[in-house]
């Protein structure tokens, strides 16, 4: 009787199936934060992940001023016809010298990364 032949993990089966026909590219998982995060450029031991800034302008800045002295990296997702007004308000509380990175379409196509001052 031959020897049991171990299970084949996912990895071996790639390596073994596609070995030089196809390019390997890491795909994301569910998290479009720890995506961003990894290729923003921006290192930190720690970060914040807040979601979605407060709509409202005094609600937004007001969670802002929050951050003026936190000692790790804010993450925050914002909807592309507040983004102009969120940045103002970045801004006018965080000052114009903020680090930011504005991060959009990850893993597709038109996948785009903005570095700049705020």
């Amino acid at each position: 009787m031959p020897a049991p032949r171990p299970f084949p993990t996912p990895a071996h089966g790639w390596s073994t199936r596609y070995a030089g026909s196809l390019p390997a590219r890491p795909i994301p998982g569910v998290s479009a934060v720890i995506t961003a995060l990894s290729a923003s450029g921006l290192t930190t031991p720690a970060f914040l992940f807040h979601g979605f800034l407060p709509p409202k302008s005094g609600e937004r800045q007001k969670t802002l001023r929050q951050w003026l002295s936190a000692n790790h990296l804010t993450i925050c997702y914002e909807a592309p016809h507040r983004l102009l007004d969120s940045l103002q308000d970045i801004v006018d509380v965080l000052g114009p010298e903020r680090p930011l990175v504005l991060a959009r379409e990850l893993t597709k196509t038109f996948e785009t990364f903005q570095r700049l001052p705020a």
